[in-house]
Formats: C-alpha cells, structure tokens, sequence
C-alpha cells in the first residue's frame, strides 16, 4: 500500500474499527499524521484541532492493525491502563501533609511504574510492528490477500489453482 493510498483509506475509514490493516497502512498513517501534526503545530491552535481530528481515525487504524495480528483492538489501551493503576498506587502512597514532601518508597513505586508503562509501549509498538497472520483470522479475511485478489488457499481470483500460496505477508 502507498503513502497516498494509505492516508485515504484511513480517511475513509475514518471511524471503522472492524477488519484488518495490514503493517504499511498503518504506518504510513503514523508517519502522516507526525509530520502534519509537527508542521501545523506552529500555528496556535490548528495542530490541537488536526490532532483532535486525526485521534479517531488513528484510534481506528491501530485497532484494524492489531486486528491483523490476531489481536483485540482494545490492547491499545494497555498503556493507558497501566498509568491508571501506576497513578492510584502514587496517590495512595502520597502523604497526607502537603508538606511533607515525597518519601522515598514513593520515589522508587513512581520509578517502577514508570518502567511498566514504558514496557507496555514497548510491547505494543512491537505488537504494532509484527507480521499479520497469513489468510482469515477471527477479524476477518487478510488485507494483503484483498488487495492482490488471491486467497491464501493456493487458488487464484478466477478460481484456477496455483502451483504455490499466493500471498506474501511482506506488508
């Protein structure tokens, strides 16, 4: 899939959290949104508006390509749930005087939650990063077999057999 194709598949499936997307859509959409995000930023107020108009379709291409990879879109969240729980220990742990200052079992608990949600990052940018299954998963069929008109079975569009699997994962 190209850059132009990309951003206008993600356009237009702007809100559409069902299916698969295969490793380049994705990216590109990352890659497009960085650099209009980074430019658009210096103007007050339009890179906050982009950003707002880009987080639901982003939302939805990071689910369709967890999908590929035979995951549930909601592991996206997985960082954002580790920062839930990471935030309630600190604020269970904060002393009750304001005064006080921070004890160092609170320092050592932010530094350990701190690692958790970067490893969930990692783990996800990975996950992000990771071939798609090969043929149907339980989201449904392969982008890249849809987009060269072949199934994984060996069978070409017309239905004539072919000698070897016609579909590559190098997306």
């Amino acid at each position: 899939m190209s850059f132009s194709e990309a951003i206008s598949t993600c356009f237009s499936k702007y809100a559409s959290f069902s299916g698969r997307a295969p490793r380049s859509e994705y990216w590109w959409w990352i890659l497009f949104t960085w650099i209009v995000g980074i430019v658009l930023g210096w103007v007050p107020f339009v890179g906050l508006i982009f950003q707002l108009a880009v987080l639901l379709p982003t939302l939805a291409v990071t689910a369709r390509r967890l999908h590929d990879t035979n995951r549930s879109g909601w592991w996206q969240l997985l960082p954002l749930g580790a920062m839930a729980v990471m935030g309630a220990v600190v604020a269970a742990m904060a002393p009750s005087d304001p005064g006080a200052g921070m004890s160092s079992t609170m320092g050592v608990s932010m530094a350990i939650g701190g690692v958790i949600v970067l490893a969930t990052i990692i783990l996800l940018i990975v996950w992000l990063a990771s071939k798609g299954t090969a043929g149907d998963n339980r989201f449904g069929p392969d982008p890249l077999a849809l987009a060269t008109g072949h199934e994984e079975t060996g069978h070409a569009a017309g239905g004539e057999e072919t000698a070897q699997p016609t579909v590559s994962r190098a997306d």
